[in-house]
């Protein structure tokens, strides 16, 4: 989200939400919506004074609309045509494995991704550095969305990955429906013991609270199927930021990490199996046709910004 005197671009991520858009309704500045999308809690109730340009996919125009013309595909597809920002191309000699930023502190696919000769990439990285590792890759396997989607922006291939219970089923259906993509993600194992406690206790409260992890969505689930549980996760949200934060045992918790290291070394093998297993498998590019599509068209929402300034 960038301000400035006037002016409030809403622009790539998840940001496309009550939480965050509540307090600028009565700033006097105009907000403009271009290329964001829903995700993590409820979309904002009030749309009519919004100046909505574009917005990730359809799932997110749905949600807020319903405002079909508004569903482009998510913003940060302009790295394509951005100035000082493009890559090209270089040498593809490896296969990357991008996990999500929440799989790193539990796991150890740092090794994992060593163990199976796959270079592996922190999400947490500076950007610069990304784009760097993605144009040098032949493919990308990745749990975290916005590295596929810099991968499709720069025309590499990606297989998408889950390892975490909480990975957003319905932000990346809504960008990959806005390409004409499936998301038909490989369920990976935990690479460590500490790992998969972690998410067994996560998928259990997901559960408990009446919700699917994402491996208990199915590949063909409806729009229906996913605005219900889109919805659903947001009331849960509201509802969980009104209790207090559990007790945490930071000591405990890190000696019982380090006493389960001790064993984890077959299941980083494990692991490692898993990912050569997964860069095997069907990969992911969007047509040159249909990206270009909607590249121009988010070229023309950007061009129309020029009558607001």
């Amino acid at each position: 989200m960038q301000e400035a005197d006037d002016l409030i671009l809403v622009g790539i991520g998840s940001i496309l939400n009550e939480r965050r858009l509540k307090p600028h309704y009565s700033c006097g500045k105009r907000v403009v919506i271009f290329g964001t999308g829903a995700g993590y809690c409820a979309v904002p109730q009030k749309i009519d004074g919004l100046y909505i340009k574009a917005v990730r996919g359809p799932l997110t125009a749905a949600a807020i609309g319903p405002l079909p013309e508004a569903a482009i595909t998510d913003g940060a597809a302009l790295l394509a045509v951005a100035p000082g920002l493009r890559l090209e191309r270089q040498e593809m000699d490896e296969i990357l494995f991008i996990p999500h930023h929440g799989s790193l502190k539990p796991g150890r696919w740092d090794l994992a991704a060593k163990a199976a000769r796959r270079r592996g990439c922190d999400p947490r990285s500076p950007v610069p550095k990304i784009l760097n590792q993605i144009t040098r890759a032949k493919l990308v396997i990745t749990e975290a969305m916005h590295c596929a989607l810099l991968a499709d922006t720069l025309r590499v291939p990606w297989i998408p990955v889950i390892t975490l219970p909480i990975i957003d089923v319905f932000k990346w259906r809504d960008w990959t429906m806005s390409l004409g993509l499936d998301y038909r993600p490989i369920l990976l194992g935990a690479s460590t013991r500490s790992e998969r406690f972690h998410y067994e206790r996560i998928a259990r409260e997901l559960r408990a609270d009446g919700l699917r992890p994402p491996a208990d969505i199915a590949p063909d689930a409806t729009v229906d199927e996913l605005m219900e549980d889109f919805h659903a996760r947001c009331r849960v949200e509201d509802a969980d930021r009104l209790l207090p934060e559990p007790p945490s045992y930071p000591l405990v918790r890190a000696a019982a990490k380090r006493f389960l290291s001790l064993l984890d070394g077959p299941i980083i093998a494990g692991a490692a199996r898993e990912l050569v297993a997964a860069s095997k498998s069907r990969f992911f590019l969007s047509g040159d046709g249909l990206f270009q599509n909607r590249l121009e068209r988010l070229q023309s929402a950007v061009a129309s910004l020029d009558a607001l300034v």
